[in-house]
């Protein structure tokens, strides 16, 4: 994935781009993301941009994953 597109914003980043990403970087194997909700956190911190924790949901309850 040497030309993957990166996301602008927390809501720009899917559950397809995460699973490819994290397959790509050989932390994610038989799985793929189902789902992901960003919650915007340090809102008012001084930082020049969106920072955001993400819940990530996948299609096997493995307990390897990130």
């Amino acid at each position: 994935m040497s030309d993957v597109q990166l996301p602008q914003t927390p809501a720009d980043i899917t559950p397809s781009w995460l699973s490819d990403v994290l397959r790509d970087a050989g932390v994610l194997h038989d799985s793929v993301v189902t789902d992901v909700v960003a919650e915007t956190i340090a809102v008012g911190e001084g930082f020049a941009g969106t920072l955001a924790r993400l819940v990530l949901t996948y299609d096997l309850p493995l307990a390897d994953r990130p």
